[in-house]
């Protein structure tokens, strides 16, 4: 019999040598959700061993533990009747517990001692006679913690002097980083998703960085751009350049994707490289360091970032490299 290896995201590749060391069994990457999921199997035979592994949520099991799921389940908290449960094998290495598939992220769940992903309840749907699924325990409903976690486990989980552990952005390979627009982070402010943009306007360590007046030019131009954009003035939070000098970063309300503001930025920097007049913000009463500009300069970078970025990008310049 054969047996494939399923997972939703290629972020959880690294897992398949953790649980499965020398494993050569074929990898499906499905993606998330139920059309991904029909759409990757459909043509699988049925009495084909599946081992679904990956990351999960959890409201009270411990970020990074390990468990093995014992029993499937749809998860619709509004609905009255009583969804499936669907049974998988298990080997006893690990403790079992229940996961709940559900269409979208959560953030909240009044169950405890359980798991939740949006993949499982939908592999057991199609029918196959062996499934087992091992989860790694990614957050406690949190997509902070979510994306904490992956990072951290893609970067070897590096301890630094003190104890502290490596932040996320220290992890991104930026000797095969690019310039063009990023997720950063997602952080969970209340009940409300926030989105850092990595907005990077030179390729780090391979070309010169922006200049300090520069930076801070851009910094006073598309903060005021931005703060006053129609559709989008309320939802933004900050616009404030990177310490390296390579870029900025923006942050935005919403759980949003790269190419959600894309046309954003291309209007942002089109007002910066065609801005004349004074510099918003440039006296010594609204600036701590009113002299360090050059309008001139902010608008040469504005305008090369736009024409030989912004408007081509492809899919290398919206998403971190993965290694």
């Amino acid at each position: 019999m054969d047996r494939i290896i399923v997972i939703a995201e290629e972020n959880e590749r690294q897992l398949i040598g953790r649980f499965l060391p020398g494993c050569t069994d074929r990898v499906i990457v499905t993606g998330v959700g139920a059309f991904n999921i029909i759409q990757s199997l459909r043509d699988i035979p049925l009495d084909t061993e599946i081992v679904n592994i990956g990351y999960a949520g959890s409201t009270n099991f411990d970020i990074d533990s390990v468990v093995e799921v014992s029993e499937s389940k749809l998860n619709h908290p509004s609905v009255t009747y009583e969804e499936p449960t669907y049974k998988l094998e298990t080997t006893g290495e690990f403790p079992n517990a229940i996961c709940y598939t559900n269409t979208d992220f959560v953030l909240q769940s009044r169950y405890r001692d359980c798991l939740f992903d949006m993949e499982l309840a939908f592999i057991m749907v199609m029918g196959f006679d062996r499934v087992r699924s091992i989860k790694v325990v990614s957050d406690n409903l949190s997509l902070h913690s979510y994306h904490d976690t992956v990072r951290t486990a893609e970067s070897g989980n590096e301890v630094l002097s003190g104890g502290m552990r490596k932040i996320p952005s220290f992890t991104v390979n930026h000797e095969k980083l690019l310039r063009g627009i990023y997720v950063s982070r997602k952080d969970i402010i209340g009940q409300e998703v926030v989105t850092t943009f990595d907005i990077r306007m030179k390729e780090p360590n391979r070309e010169p960085a922006l200049t300090p007046e520069v930076s801070h030019t851009i910094e006073h131009l598309a903060a005021t751009y931005l703060r006053n954009e129609p559709t989008w003035k309320d939802w933004i939070v900050y616009w404030g350049p990177m310490g390296c000098l390579t870029g900025s970063y923006l942050i935005v309300k919403g759980n949003l994707e790269s190419r959600q503001v894309l046309e954003l930025m291309k209007n942002t920097f089109t007002f910066i490289a065609g801005y004349e007049g004074d510099i918003p913000g440039a006296s010594p009463h609204d600036c701590g360091n009113w002299t360090l500009m050059d309008l001139p300069g902010a608008r040469r970078e504005a305008e090369k970032f736009l024409k030989e970025v912004i408007v081509c990008a492809k899919a290398r310049n919206l998403e971190y490299p993965t290694d």
